[in-house]
């Protein structure tokens, strides 16, 4: 066992991001041809974590939202019976009065609490009648509908052991948890509500492919944190000028990207000034 020591720094320079990295001396890790584990050790106190190399220069660990229970906690027999009971109330009480916010609301946490992708259906229909009937919240049950969707497809990806995860047509209006998409190569964010593609992207370390059509995209500041984006499609969004595609240049093995239907089309001499910003792209369409 050899033991190398390395300096640890945040992702986009946050101390309070929730992805660390670690650069390490050439030749640090055995050359091999498969992939292999290594023991990260990042304390004092010996705090510790097989990290696994999913190439020959680099690896990565973190917690699994289904083994961490991040979106649902293990529930006993006594609980989920309980909350059960209290579920079957709260129905009751909403066919009396259907349009009763703190019953909405209760139904969706319990919901969430017993089986999230099993009452998928059920909570997401409470929580749009909750954006009708409460018009001053109304983003903010658009932004819990988003989370809810975010949760349950993670979950699923989990679940079929994939890294590829498609959240396109489901209007979000936010994106959150995105630390726990560290290992996805495919993202499928297209036809959403989309408004900017910010700094919190800079977690998908592994991302190779990213759709993002059909948005309101106004910005791509987190797109240029993406070491490994291979192509892109930003097609119909609110790009307005090649200062705000900058973030594109720094992704040095972007071979495919597609920007048509965006203000900055429009622009003069934006073909040229596009092969300036990203001359080793192959293919870029406008």
């Amino acid at each position: 066992r050899k033991m190398v020591e390395g300096f640890w720094f945040p992702g986009n320079n946050s101390p309070t991001n929730a992805i660390w990295t670690c650069s390490l001396p050439e030749g640090a890790l055995i050359p091999i041809n498969s992939p292999q584990n290594v023991r990260v050790i990042w304390d004092e106190n010996g705090s510790e974590r097989d990290c696994y190399c999913v190439e020959k220069s680099d690896g990565w660990s973190r917690e699994s939202a289904t083994e961490s229970q991040l979106f649902r906690s293990e529930l006993s027999v006594e609980t989920s019976t309980v909350l059960q009971s209290e579920l079957e109330s709260c129905q009751q009480l909403q066919d009396l009065e259907p349009d009763n916010k703190w019953c909405l609301l209760t139904l969706v946490t319990l919901m969430r609490a017993l089986d999230p992708l099993g009452y998928e259906r059920e909570t997401l229909r409470h929580v749009e009648r909750l954006t009708a009937t409460d018009g001053m919240r109304r983003r903010y049950f658009s932004d819990l509908r988003s989370r809810f969707l975010v949760e349950d497809g993670i979950l699923r990806m989990e679940y079929a052991e994939t890294r590829a995860l498609d959240l396109s047509a489901k209007a979000l209006t936010t994106l959150c948890h995105l630390e726990q998409l560290l290992l996805v190569s495919h993202l499928d964010l297209s036809a959403n509500r989309l408004l900017s593609l910010g700094p919190s992207f800079c977690a998908l370390q592994n991302l190779q492919v990213l759709e993002a059509d059909d948005n309101e995209i106004t910005s791509i500041e987190g797109i240029g944190y993406l070491t490994k984006l291979e192509e892109i499609s930003l097609k119909n969004n609110r790009l307005e000028d090649v200062v705000s595609l900058q973030p594109l240049g720094r992704c040095r093995r972007l071979a495919v990207v597609c920007l048509s239907g965006n203000p900055v089309c429009s622009t003069p001499d934006i073909v040229s000034n596009l092969r300036h910003l990203l001359p080793r792209t192959a293919e870029i369409t406008v």
